[in-house]
């Protein structure tokens, strides 16, 4: 697998990680001979990255929950990806627990390998925990409810990520919810026809309205957040 592709802006291979499932490349794009942002491939597929403009909408997916509700104690992240939503997270110091689940390893192994203004390996905070597993398996043995729960998983066309976007598995994010408590969620709509858009997006208020807890919100030019 190769991410050459991705090197035409000038970006390197930093790191290569050959999973049990997937290969992970790591590219770092310096500037002014410091880094300047990082992309995650996966399987030849740019998975994320800390580009700037990025970064905006992926701490957006802490930080809008937590100043809706800034009670909140806990929170659940599904999908860590480069670490930049579980990063804004610890920057909340009254948050006391977080916890974080992906399928792969691979990317938590990564976290150290990030460098750059302001940022601290999330991982390393001892109020974040960890877990290698499958986000529906996950909620469906958790016993634990949380104020905030925020999903960043894979586009939707990659391979089984359609799982994650169905009304069965955002009925298991609303039964780990606090009262009150509020989910975020990545919605690429970009990557969407209006029809697949919409299948989603009818899921939800069914699920929700079941609960009494209607309310969602819809935001985002070139990404999609509820």
């Amino acid at each position: 697998m190769h991410a050459d592709r991705y090197e035409s802006d000038g970006s390197r291979l930093q790191k290569k990680i050959e999973g049990n499932a997937d290969t992970f490349q790591l590219l770092r794009r310096d500037l002014f001979g410091e880094a300047y942002y990082y992309r995650l491939v996966t399987n030849s597929y740019s998975m994320s990255a800390t580009v700037p403009r990025s970064q905006r909408y992926m701490r957006l997916f802490a930080y809008l929950p937590l100043a809706l509700r800034p009670e909140s104690k806990n929170a659940l992240l599904l999908c860590y990806g480069v670490g930049v939503t579980a990063d804004a997270f610890t920057r909340d110091a009254s948050l006391e627990r977080l916890d974080i689940v992906d399928t792969s390893r691979e990317v938590f192994e990564l976290a150290d390998t990030y460098v750059g203004p302001g940022y601290s390996n999330p991982l390393r905070d001892p109020r974040v925990k960890a877990f290698v597993q499958d986000a529906r398996f996950f909620l469906q043995a958790a016993r634990q409810q949380y104020d905030v729960i925020t999903g960043e998983p894979p586009p939707l066309k990659v391979l089984e990520t359609v799982n994650l976007y169905t009304e069965q598995f955002f009925s298991l994010v609303y039964d780990r919810l606090t009262n009150g408590g509020i989910v975020s969620f990545w919605l690429p709509l970009y990557q969407l026809s209006p029809a697949e858009a919409k299948s989603i997006l009818r899921g939800i208020p069914q699920c929700l309205s079941r609960r009494g807890r209607l309310r969602y919100e819809r935001s985002g030019m070139d990404y999609g957040g509820i």
